[in-house]
């Protein structure tokens, strides 16, 4: 596992400046541009704190590169392995990547790219196919049943970052809609029914996307686990999160190229806090 989470950090000169990031990386990792490309697209490179999605970004000089995860092209790029230790690891899923393998969706999903080469790990939470950040591998049984109970009793704390359109009123608050599957779309959920439900949140900042149209940048607080929990509290308040194609409007304020949802930070009894750096598209529509 250690050897598909390798890092590598590369810092550009003054001739790099203008330049392509794929047209960097291809020549400095001496790697076809096509992986290069799948690589970026994968979530797999940052540059400073932000994650970068972007093959064609044009570079600058002494702009910091980080490449995490294997080197190989495709899906397997999504193997970034952020902490790991006797009892766990935390990798961070880019966006697009399933956390768990289905029947429509076995190819390149990370539960099974991990226990390609980690059997015995088992994925202790979900997140959404089209959500970015970390996400809880257990290594043992043992593991397995100490982390699901914290899980249930709430001390594995669970922090989100999401852009949702409008101006949020309050300042904090919590959504207590129970949810539970749509009955017009069983392929969804809704508020107002179903099992209990408990999500916190804190305005981080009030702002506007490029388009004009107003944004929230929100820290969330996951208190259950329902499906699609925080995807549907907020659009249940009116407010849904930018870039969601499922419980978003028909026709959205301004097209955005991704689910704004992000798991920053995952913390657990014993142990120091794991974070993830916020995908920089999420700060550039709250400006």
């Amino acid at each position: 596992m250690s050897g598909a989470a390798g890092t590598r950090k590369l810092t550009t000169s003054g001739q790099d400046r203008g330049r392509p990031l794929a047209d960097f990386l291809a020549e400095r990792l001496s790697l076809e541009r096509a992986a290069v490309v799948d690589l970026v697209r994968a979530g797999g490179v940052y540059l400073g704190r932000h994650r970068v999605e972007e093959p064609e970004r044009l570079l600058d000089a002494g702009e910091r590169v980080t490449v995490r995860g294997g080197a190989g092209a495709g899906a397997a790029s999504a193997l970034c392995l952020i902490h790991q230790d006797r009892d766990v690891l935390v990798l961070d899923k880019p966006a697009g990547v399933p956390s768990q393998a289905t029947r429509e969706t076995a190819l390149g999903a990370l539960d099974r790219m991990v226990t390609a080469t980690e059997p015995g790990a088992r994925l202790l939470h979900r997140l959404d196919r089209d959500a970015s950040g970390l996400v809880l591998f257990t290594r043992t049984a043992a593991a397995q049943r100490r982390f699901a109970a914290w899980l249930r009793g709430g001390q594995l704390e669970r922090r989100y970052v999401a852009v949702a359109w409008g101006h949020i009123a309050a300042d904090a608050g919590c959504f207590e809609r129970a949810i539970g599957p749509d009955p017009r779309d069983r392929r969804r959920m809704a508020a107002g029914h179903g099992r209990p439900a408990r999500t916190s949140y804190r305005v981080a900042r009030r702002g506007r996307a490029p388009s004009g149209a107003a944004t929230t940048l929100l820290e969330i607080d996951l208190e259950t686990g329902r499906t699609h929990q925080i995807r549907v509290h907020l659009a249940d308040a009116g407010h849904p999160l930018c870039g969601d194609r499922v419980y978003g409007p028909p026709v959205p304020p301004a097209p955005v190229e991704r689910l704004c949802l992000h798991a920053q930070r995952l913390a657990w009894p014993g142990s120091p806090a794991v974070t993830s750096p916020v995908p920089r598209i999420l700060d550039e529509l709250v400006a």
